[in-house]
């Protein structure tokens, strides 16, 4: 009688239910592949240098002058709901992860990763994509070291990092990664 060896994948435990180690890793590539695709768009297309200049009322004043109010406004309108599109589909996908990693949706969920999603874009910078991927680590480790300082209270996690945040932007107004800025004259 021989027997047959179980090819079970291992399982890596998270949240309250566990995932293959294969899905864990297909997630987090993925969320890689995003943020890398994501700083690309944003820093080396055409597309995004549209987008930068509708927020400037001298751009979008050029614009009223070389096209028209009319394909100005239409302008204005598609990048406006280009953003939108794209800053949706990434929070669905915020949601769909932060869906698997706890094993529930409700329709408050995102409120908190709200919060910490700006505090983490406040403390990388906020006009640039890598500062708030780094803002989101280091929020993340600000919230570790707040467990394992604080064992008996670990509750004050969330208070710990948020108060590192504050003391960061006394220091560093801008965040840690300025916007590029270019000076005209």
């Amino acid at each position: 009688m021989s027997r047959v060896a179980s090819a079970q994948e291992p399982v890596a435990p998270i949240g309250s239910r566990s995932l293959s180690l294969r899905a864990s890793a297909f997630w987090i590539i993925l969320a890689i592949y995003l943020a890398l695709v994501i700083g690309f768009a944003w820093n080396r297309t055409p597309l995004a240098e549209v987008l930068a200049a509708i927020g400037i009322l001298a751009a979008f004043a050029h614009a009223v002058l070389t096209y028209g109010w009319r394909d100005a406004l239409a302008l204005a309108a598609i990048c406006v709901l280009i953003t939108f599109a794209i800053g949706s589909g990434l929070a669905a996908f915020a949601g769909v992860m932060n869906g698997l990693y706890y094993n529930e949706i409700n329709f408050g969920i995102g409120l908190y990763l709200g919060v910490i999603g700006f505090s983490a874009a406040i403390i990388g910078g906020l006009g640039s994509i890598y500062g708030a991927i780094l803002g989101g680590f280091l929020f993340a480790a600000l919230q570790t070291i707040g467990t394992v300082l604080l064992p008996f209270a670990s509750a004050y996690k969330d208070v710990f990092a948020f108060a590192v945040v504050i003391a960061i932007m006394a220091w560093r107004p801008t965040g840690l990664i300025q916007e590029k800025i270019s000076e005209r004259v």
